[in-house]
């Protein structure tokens, strides 16, 4: 168990810059060496302790190692049942099939001063945005967000490009799980009254919760420095990787997710919105 947490450990925590498919296609190569190599050994000594019994007629420590041998081997098949979905997804990542890895990109109208991201947010994504941003025009100032998610260290990255541009961010429709760390990357944070968003740990379909190493830039430490409510943060906590929560938006505006609220063609501070339309 402590040897396979020592190989995922770096991939669930790894800092995502660009395209992450190589070191993640590494690691489960090297990984499944180790497990040949295991098998080897465990094999080996079978053997050898079976020849050693019948070399010498003697069995109680040659038993006593075959015992530790099938101990060891369950152990390999056990980590590999438990850990299996983690190498999954670091296979089709390492393979570029990741189907989370499908955000697509355009303009808003030829000025290029409004940039639309729709789709799942996969390890392309802030390769892709940093070039788009980079061919925008200098008066780029919005970010329009139509996701229901993607890969949570992908979407943190691009997160931390998305605030280094000072951009705004506005969602009018549906903005869900890693879609949401975008969001709060956002100078202004903006939103019709009637859009969704949605919350909850993140997680690997397939992988207990207890598996997941902690990371030093998780959501909710983003969360928190983006300065959006403690409270906030501590109940999207309690909410599992297969649920979702969904704020209203008054919680949405006291907890500093949403900062202005588009009524019409009107753009309105929280402040003021609470004041006037609720």
């Amino acid at each position: 168990s402590a040897l396979f947490q020592i190989i995922t450990t770096p991939v669930l925590q790894m800092e995502v810059q660009g395209n992450s498919s190589t070191p993640m296609l590494a690691i489960v190569s090297v990984t499944f060496f180790v497990m040949l190599a295991s098998v080897w050994q465990f094999v080996g000594l079978w053997r050898s302790s079976r020849n050693h019994i019948n070399r010498t007629g003697r069995h109680f420590w040659a038993r006593i190692a075959q015992i530790l041998a099938v101990l060891g081997l369950l152990g390999v098949v056990s980590n590999t049942i438990v850990y299996g979905p983690v190498f999954r997804e670091m296979t089709i990542i390492g393979l570029n099939m990741d189907p989370l890895d499908n955000l697509e990109f355009s303009w808003v109208d030829r000025d290029k001063d409004q940039l639309v991201l729709s789709g799942n947010i996969g390890f392309s994504g802030d390769k892709e945005l940093q070039k788009w941003i980079w061919s925008g025009s200098e008066s780029l100032w919005l970010v329009i967000l139509e996701s229901t998610g993607g890969r949570e260290t992908a979407a943190l990255a691009m997160a931390k490009t998305i605030e280094a541009h000072s951009l705004d961010t506005y969602v009018d429709s549906e903005c869900d799980s890693a879609c949401t760390l975008l969001f709060t990357a956002g100078d202004r944070r903006i939103a019709s009254p009637g859009a969704i968003f949605g919350f909850h740990t993140a997680g690997i379909d397939g992988v207990a919760e207890g598996l997941l190493p902690a990371s030093e830039n998780d959501s909710s430490a983003y969360l928190y420095r983006r300065g959006i409510s403690e409270n906030f943060i501590k109940r999207v906590e309690t909410v599992p990787y297969e649920d979702m929560w969904y704020p209203t938006l008054d919680e949405l505006l006291k907890a500093k997710i949403v900062t202005h609220v588009m009524v019409g063609d009107e753009l309105v501070s929280a402040s003021d919105y609470a004041r006037l339309y609720q």
